[in-house]
């Protein structure tokens, strides 16, 4: 029979997922099941975005369907869109509150958008569903760090290990980053160091070693760590963009420049990355590298204050002091309460009146 089921399932759905793709736009003749037996197919293929109209037309069909509203959530939570993904995700809760899954994905739902309490009422109503399945307590965890706890988010994730029978060395890895946060440095490099051991290949549980040793001060160890994150993974962008960051700091910038390059090719529009490597060749006397990463970093990000600074010193170092004084007054714009940065400005001003310049207005 099971064999029967699957042949059946293999033949019918393929066809399904076809006669849908030729006729949604008329939006009949399907029946609720098949219509979430194609949304079902579509989700379990990656493909989030076809997966809303079947799921749209069987909302139709019952609004009132748990499993309905539970997959739209799911979905919409894929596309990174929480803000529709929580009221579909809240209503299948409340329509089905012994639903676990559903409970963990409105918490998701709502960490995605930094409702950070309202993900942690979410992640106690699973754990109140079942409180021996794992998944709830880390979730919960981790919302503590996200929230600013980092002692709750310890006390919650040692919680989760203590339901495995083996440790689990992502859990292990997340635990050793709250103890960091929470300031247990050496306990946190214990924890990371055997979640390293227990999973060999794993490069993000290396990426985070690197950044603890990195917070402590310990730069060779940092380093070393990330290294051993991108021999594992040669596109760890975030591991060779903070490695770019500790040799920063300790005056290696050759070292530096040429690993926030290497981080660039995956993350070419991430403006803090661009504002590191602009100062770090502005550190060189790099002056033109210097201003077109950090005109990319503030075209990416225009709002991002410590760029525009940093722009407005290259400009200033290059001899334009009008394109400085514009800079420095977008950043004075933005940090209304910066007495360092309104005295810079009144500085250029001054040198911009003496020397004939524009000074008021942009």
């Amino acid at each position: 029979m099971a064999s029967d089921i699957g042949i059946t399932a293999r033949v019918v759905l393929p066809i399904l997922l076809l006669a849908f793709s030729a006729s949604a736009a008329a939006a009949s003749g399907f029946t609720q099941e098949q219509l979430l037996q194609i949304a079902s197919s579509y989700l379990d293929r990656g493909q989030n975005e076809e997966a809303l109209q079947p799921l749209r037309m069987a909302l139709e069909a019952d609004s009132q369907s748990a499993k309905v509203h539970r997959l739209l959530g799911l979905a919409f939570s894929r596309l990174d869109r929480p803000a529709d993904a929580e009221p579909h995700l809240a209503k299948a809760a409340r329509l089905e509150p012994g639903n676990y899954e559903a409970w963990i994905l409105l918490g998701m739902a709502r960490d995605l958008k930094g409702s950070y309490g309202d993900a942690l009422q979410a992640y106690r109503s699973a754990i109140s569903v079942d409180e021996s399945r794992v998944c709830a307590w880390r979730e919960k965890g981790m919302t503590h760090l996200l929230d600013g706890s980092p002692n709750d988010a310890v006390r919650i994730l040692r919680k989760a290990s203590s339901l495995l029978e083996e440790p689990d060395a992502g859990l292990m890895a997340d635990l050793g980053y709250a103890l960091a946060a929470a300031g247990d440095g050496d306990a946190a490099v214990k924890t990371l160091s055997r979640a390293a051991e227990i999973a060999p290949r794993d490069a993000e549980v290396r990426f985070l070693l690197g950044r603890v040793h990195a917070g402590a001060g310990r730069t060779d160890e940092a380093i070393a760590a990330y290294d051993s994150a991108l021999e594992r993974d040669g596109d760890h962008s975030l591991a060779a963009m903070h490695k770019g960051l500790t040799l920063a700091g300790a005056g290696r910038h050759d070292e530096a420049i040429q690993s926030f390059e290497r981080a660039l090719t995956h993350r070419p529009r991430d403006a803090r990355l661009r504002t590191a490597l602009g100062r770090t060749h502005a550190s060189k006397g790099n002056l033109a590298q210097a201003e077109e990463h950090l005109s990319a970093a503030v075209a990416s990000e225009p709002r991002l204050a410590p760029a525009w600074r940093d722009l407005a010193r290259v400009r200033e170092a290059s001899n334009d002091r009008e394109g400085a004084l514009k800079a420095l007054r977008r950043a004075a714009s933005l940090l209304p309460g910066d007495e360092t940065i309104a005295a810079e400005v009144a500085r250029l001003e001054k040198a911009a009146r003496e020397a004939g310049l524009p000074a008021d207005g942009e």
